[in-house]
Parts: structure tokens; C-alpha cells; sequence
């Protein structure tokens, strides 16, 4: 059986409107119920579909990624921190793979490299997300001190810890510290030392405070505690915490030394001050000076008309020494040759002293013929070895008693002013024969006058 096809001509034969196309896609039946496969005609462009569109969906998230570059305990790293949704794959820089959707890694630091890129991928796309390194701010995790309060003169160890820092410095004149984890230092007065660290992002500074406690003298003391006129005493002291060091009446001070001689020439308190930027403390010690001493007054108690006299005197402790009869102030260790006017004459020797005033008498006795001195008392004859000198131990304002007191070493001297006693004891003698107040003492006088006119009147 023939199928009847519908009759077309007459619908391709009738004629298209002016500037109409008709676009026949090849191979697309336009009759499908007819089974026709129906051609463009020839000059037509074909008309192609579009592909079918691919399933649509979100692409992944991103919402932090980021660079960190630290410097700890001398390590440069940097650490790359993100955070992702929606991802099938992490990487980054295309080079670190596997990465989770959340996390941080640690690498070093690469100076060659300034961005890292994070790329996360899914079904629907991939998305890209850029950080350039930033340097973390700089941390100083402690600071601190070796010991909680400073003493003067003595070392501290300063110590700290710092990071993501590329400087860092310390004031009070320190200054760079950079690289060093600690420093010995000789602190002169309390305060505040700050430590500052610093990089391209910014700067931290942390303080520390260093105590200074009060200054405190652990002792104070002189060599003695008696003065001898002329011979030093030397003043001792130890203190701590002491920025500075002074002694009242004002002696210089060697800042080295911790004792210093003085040459008191009557009672004196001195007063030491130690101070420093917490305050001051001072104490005291007195060296006395004990009254006027006189160890030795006298001479030759007997004369005769025109003959001179001999008198000698020794004393201690005193300022002002004076003789009467005209002589006027002498040293502590003199003589004077005098020729006396009178028969009986009194001398009165003067001694003043800061800690009080003393005398004493000597009588010399002329006669107006001469004596004959095998009846005096013997007097005993001085020293007169050569001895070698030492000045330091000769008292400043003796007076020159003769060359041979010059001379004396300071042991020499010693054994000469015994011997000088002495004398003065053995002349004692001679001024009891000479007390014309007591009768038995006038009878021997006068018996041994007779005897001396008898031997002369023979001659």
C-alpha cells in the first residue's frame, strides 16, 4: 500500500515575504509526524544548538588566609593560616598540597617569595585567594632582673626574651641590644631601665624597675681613740649602697680608699654621710684630747753669779706653752739658757690645752761665788750616738732641743726623754736640800756653805 503523502508543492511554491529567511537545522525533522526529513534550501546557514548547560552550584569560600612572618629564639618562619567551605581541594602556592579546610602550617621563611597564594577547588570551580607576608609585632614575653633590689657598685644580670623583632635596645645610655638575650649591668642609682623592640610593623616597650634600698654603714671607727698632738689617726669605714661618701669637718676623700688619716689637734667628733639616691644615713665617733700633761720641768737648780742655767721641759696635749719671767711661748719640747738675776728664782712653765690648763714650778738657786760641783747631785750625760733620722715620726712644731734631739729616731727619742726623767729625779734632790722652809734643811744648807767658803777662802 502507497502512503499519501500531503501535498507540498504548493506550499514551498508559494512565494516568501520580502526579506524573510527560513533556517532548516539539518537532520531535524520539521513533520515529525510525517517521519520527513526536511533539508535547508541551498544558500540557508544551518543554525547550530547551543551545548547543554552543566550543572550550576556554589564555588568554595574562603574566609581567612594569611602570612605571618616571627622571629623566635633566633628561627625566621612563617606561619600560613586559612580557613574554607565547600572545598574538594586545598593547596597553596601550588606546591603544598592536601591540605585540610581549616588549619595553619609552619614553614621558613623564604626571602625570595613576598605573596602565597590559597587554592580551593570544588565540583562547580575553583576560587583564588592571595596574602603577602606581613611581619608579626614584636613581643618581649619577660624582662626582668637578677635581683630585686641593686646595690651600688655591684653587677645585676638584666635578662629577657623577645620576638618578631629586628631591634631592639635598652635606654639609660645602654643602647643596642639586639641578638643578646641578657647583659651585666653596674647600676649607679635606682630608677626605671626600658626595653624597646621594634620591626617594620611597629614597636613595644616594657619597663623594669630597679630598687635601690637605703645606704647602710657597717662600720665607722678610728685607729684611736686618744689624740697625741702632731701623730695622725686614721679613720675607717665600710658602707654599702653608697653613691656618695663624706666626712664632717670635711677631709678629702679618696673614692678608692675606704679610711683616711686626719691630724686633730683637739677633741673632734667627725661624722661620716653615706647617701645615695634613697636617702642618707650618717654616725659619729669622737677622738678626745686628754688635758695638758707636763712629763718633764727643769734643769740645772743650782748656779753661781753669772753662770747660766739650763732649763728644759716636756709636754703633751697642749696648744699654747709659755714660760714667765719674759721668755714668753715656747714649744712642747724646749730649753732655754738663761742666767738668773736673783737669788732664788721661780719659774713657772704654762701648758694649754684644748681639754684644760697646767703648771708647774722649777726654782734655780744662785750662789755668789762658784760651787764646786762634785757636791751636786750627778747629772746623767745624754746619748750621743749617731742615730738615723725618720721625719714622719717627728711631731710637727717640736722645737729644735738641740742637734742631737734632731736626730733621734722616734724609739731613740723615747729612751732619751726617760733619761730626762731621770735627771728631773735626781734634781729633785737637790730642790728639797734647797726648801730653806724647813729647819733641818736650813741647818745642812748652812753646814755645807761653810764647808764651800772653808775650801775657797784656802784657795
Amino acid at each position: 500500500m502507497t502512503s499519501q503523502l500531503p501535498n507540498t508543492q504548493g506550499a514551498l511554491s508559494t512565494p516568501l515575504p520580502k526579506k524573510s529567511r527560513v533556517r532548516l537545522v539539518p537532520s531535524q525533522n520539521l513533520l515529525p509526524e510525517t517521519g520527513v526529513e526536511v533539508h535547508a534550501p541551498a544558500g540557508l546557514e544551518p543554525v547550530v544548538p547551543p551545548p547543554p548547560p552543566k550543572p550550576t552550584g556554589p564555588l568554595p569560600v574562603v574566609t581567612l588566609f594569611k602570612a605571618t612572618r616571627y622571629l623566635k629564639r633566633g628561627i625566621d618562619t612563617i606561619v600560613l593560616k586559612w580557613e574554607c567551605f565547600e572545598a574538594d581541594d586545598v593547596q597553596i602556592n601550588g606546591s603544598i598540597h592536601g591540605l585540610k579546610l581549616k588549619g595553619e602550617k609552619e614553614i621558613p621563611t623564604d626571602e625570595e617569595i613576598s605573596t602565597y597564594t590559597l587554592e580551593v577547588t570544588n565540583q562547580h570551580g575553583t576560587r583564588k585567594v592571595s596574602a603577602q607576608v606581613k611581619m608579626a609585632p614584636p613581643v618581649i614575653r619577660h624582662f626582668k632582673s637578677s635581683d630585686e633590689v641593686i646595690q651600688i657598685g655591684y653587677p645585676i644580670i638584666l635578662e629577657w626574651e623577645i620576638e618578631n623583632a629586628t631591634f631592639y635596645e635598652l635606654d639609660q645610655g645602654i643602647g643596642e641590644i639586639t641578638g643578646l638575650t641578657y647583659l651585666e649591668l653596674f647600676p649607679q642609682k635606682p630608677g626605671t631601665v626600658n626595653l624597646t623592640a621594634k620591626n617594620e610593623t611597629g614597636e613595644v616597650t616594657l619597663p623594669l624597675e630597679l630598687k635601690l634600698p637605703m645606704p647602710e654603714i657597717q662600720s665607722f671607727y678610728p685607729s684611736s681613740d686618744t689624740i697625741m698632738v702632731g701623730t695622725p689617726i686614721t679613720l675607717y669605714w665600710t658602707a654599702t649602697n653608697a653613691s656618695e661618701v663624706k666626712i664632717l669637718p670635711e677631709v678629702e676623700l679618696d673614692p678608692e680608699e675606704h679610711h683616711v688619716d686626719v691630724w686633730p689637734d683637739r677633741t673632734t667628733t667627725y661624722t661620716i654621710i653615706v647617701s645615695n639616691d634613697s636617702g642618707e644615713v650618717q654616725e659619729e665617733v669622737t677622738v678626745k684630747l686628754p688635758p695638758p700633761k707636763i712629763n718633764h720641768f727643769g734643769g740645772e737648780a743650782l748656779s753661781y753669779e753669772g753662770a747660766p742655767v739650763r732649763i728644759e721641759w716636756e709636754v703633751e696635749n697642749a696648744h699654747t706653752i709659755t714660760v714667765d719671767h719674759e721668755i714668753g711661748e715656747v714649744d712642747a719640747y724646749d730649753h732655754i739658757i738663761y742666767k738668773p738675776k736673783d737669788a732664788y728664782t721661780i719659774f713657772t712653765l704654762r701648758a694649754e690645752g684644748y681639754s684644760g690648763v697646767v703648771e708647774e714650778t722649777f726654782q734655780v738657786t744662785r750662789f755668789p761665788i762658784p760651787l764646786d760641783h762634785t757636791l751636786l747631785p750627778p747629772i746623767s750625760k745624754l746619748i750621743t750616738e749617731p742615730m738615723k733620722v725618720r721625719d714622719k715620726h717627728v711631731p710637727p712644731g717640736m722645737a729644735d732641743l738641740d742637734q742631737l734631739e734632731k736626730d733621734l729616731t722616734h724609739d731613740a727619742r723615747d729612751q732619751y726623754r726617760k733619761l730626762r726623767i731621770k735627771r728631773a729625779q735626781e734634781l729633785k734632790l737637790t730642790y728639797d736640800m734647797l726648801d730653806l722652809e724647813k729647819a733641818s734643811v736650813k741647818d745642812e744648807f748652812r753646814r755645807m756653805w761653810g764647808k764651800v767658803k772653808a775650801k775657797f777662802s784656802k784657795k
